[in-house]
């Protein structure tokens, strides 16, 4: 089973998804991929380069999934203190 992105979001047709990951032992922390899918000649998927304002959705992108991530991390570590007290 494919695992769903846990927060998604795209601009100027860079794609950003963040993903929960889980270890074996239930250990989880999270992942993100930015790309800019497009179509080649014959059809087949690519991911590519980026012009300036696609630079500039993918820092953005990036900066959304960065808070989302360090808040979720934040989440995680009080409910972690508050189940160890």
């Amino acid at each position: 089973m494919k695992n769903k992105p846990t927060l998604s979001n795209s601009n100027r047709n860079v794609h950003m998804a963040v993903f929960k990951q889980t270890k074996e032992n239930g250990a989880t922390w999270f992942s993100a991929t930015l790309k800019r899918p497009y179509k080649n000649r014959q059809g087949q998927w690519e991911h590519g380069s980026y012009n300036l304002k696609q630079l500039e959705a993918l820092v953005e992108l990036a900066q959304q999934a960065i808070r989302f991530i360090n808040e979720s991390e934040r989440t995680k570590n009080a409910e972690q203190e508050s189940a160890a007290a």
